[in-house]
């Protein structure tokens, strides 16, 4: 496989750089991605407290309604 140069990386469009983005994204496992402890606490945190927030969360989808005029 050939490895891709920042001068390669510079010639795709936007879409193609998204697109990059994802398949690297999802090509990682889980224990790859190094997550700071605070991260992790603040997970963890938010874990704990998820049921009851569950109750008055909203949809990405219904959020993005409210934000926009």
């Amino acid at each position: 496989m050939k490895m891709l140069t920042r001068e390669d990386v510079k010639t795709l469009t936007a879409d193609q750089k998204l697109e990059l983005m994802d398949l690297l994204s999802e090509s990682l496992e889980q224990d790859q991605i190094p997550v700071s402890p605070e991260v992790a606490d603040e997970i963890k945190s938010r874990l704990k407290t998820f049921p009851q927030d569950k109750a008055t969360s909203v949809t990405w989808e219904d959020a993005k309604r409210r934000l926009m005029p």
